[in-house]
């Protein structure tokens, strides 16, 4: 219509809004949508390439290379700490706990502190572990 060109010519988004009342969607179910969003695109596939690499780099012989690693594993956790509830990801902080370079372990603990300080409800499990490490001299 003649109006609605007019609104869009002018930029004021009358025309854009809607004449229905829609239902509005709860916050689970914007969150339910989203994921189903993301599952389908190919984003999810690029972030658990990107994962699995990281994953890689916790192999590599130099520890500046593994404590880069965990460092950018503890920026995905802390964007979805769901992350570190991922046997593979489990498997990798656990052996960086162990791990003779000082700065791979002290990369771990943050990521673990950060972790715990996310999701109170998973201090139990990581408690001893890292209380253990805090008395770590080197």
């Amino acid at each position: 219509s003649e109006q609605a060109s007019a609104a869009l010519a002018r930029n004021d988004g009358g025309a854009c809004l809607p004449t229905t009342k829609l239902p509005m969607l709860s916050r689970a179910g914007m969150k339910s949508a989203c994921r189903k969003l993301l599952a389908d695109s190919s984003l999810v596939r690029r972030l658990e390439t990107y994962l699995n690499y990281l994953l890689v780099l916790m192999r590599e012989p130099q520890p500046q290379a593994r404590s880069k690693a965990i460092k950018a594993i503890a920026s995905v956790v802390r964007a979805d700490p769901f992350t570190l509830e991922l046997d593979a990801v489990k498997q990798a902080v656990s052996v960086a706990l162990s791990e003779p370079s000082i700065s791979v372990r002290q990369a771990t603990l943050e990521l673990l502190g950060s972790y715990v300080l996310s999701r109170p409800s998973v201090i139990e499990r990581y408690y001893d572990t890292i209380a253990r490490r805090l008395n770590d001299v080197g």
